[in-house]
């Protein structure tokens, strides 16, 4: 009955016996009820995986100012499930610590596709360090695509900050990359900019990188 409100139809019985339904769930996750909160915060201690998860899912609605804490902590669970739902949920709670604890995971975990959740979670975050960490990890990946998608959405959204790990980029190995470079730079001009590219105006292999420039 925990949210997203999958089972809008359930009764839930709380601690002490009482039952309720996910109406009245709803209400006292709204008002702070003690007691819910109470629940969901033992909940995220579960040694029972999918209620730990759970409970996680959950803190995307129920704002606990105490799971902070828990979700850093959840995020060096040996259980990919566990870590996934942390870093999805951690999006919802936008702060230093968050960020911090993110920028940890994206450096430690050793799972591939729990870093690349890591990485899109802190990309999207209003915390300017935070966004570039999680674009870094796109910009140096050795998948063109991935790469390559990462450039356009700072040719769409462009910030100062991005250029030191734009430049270089030029160089790539690949024409795609260093032509969609060029047109994210053009997104954001100044000294250092402009004569990157008039190296690559006078020295890049392709045509149309230099066409670009």
């Amino acid at each position: 009955a925990l949210p997203p409100f999958r089972f809008l139809e359930a009764v839930v019985r709380m601690p002490g016996g009482e039952h309720i339904g996910v109406p009245e769930l709803k209400a006292r996750i709204t008002r702070g009820d003690a007691k819910v909160t109470a629940v969901v915060t033992s909940l995220l201690r579960a040694t029972v995986m999918a209620k730990r998860v759970a409970a996680i899912r959950a803190l995307r609605e129920v704002k606990l100012a105490t799971a902070l804490g828990d979700l850093t902590a959840a995020l060096k669970a040996k259980e990919r499930e566990v870590r996934l739902a942390a870093v999805e949920t951690l999006a919802f709670f936008p702060s230093a610590g968050a960020s911090h604890a993110l920028s940890e995971a994206l450096e430690k975990d050793e799972d591939e596709v729990v870093r690349f959740e890591v990485a899109t979670v802190m990309a999207a975050m209003p915390d300017m360090s935070a966004k570039v960490t999680g674009l870094k990890y796109f910009l140096s990946s050795t998948q063109v695509e991935r790469k390559a998608k990462a450039i356009e959405s700072l040719k769409a959204n462009p910030f100062p900050e991005a250029r030191p790990h734009l430049l270089p980029l030029l160089k790539d190995s690949e024409p795609k990359i260093r032509k969609a470079a060029v047109d994210a730079l053009v997104a954001s001009v100044d000294g250092a900019v402009l004569d990157a590219l008039k190296d690559v105006m006078s020295g890049d292999t392709e045509a149309e990188v230099r066409e670009a420039a």
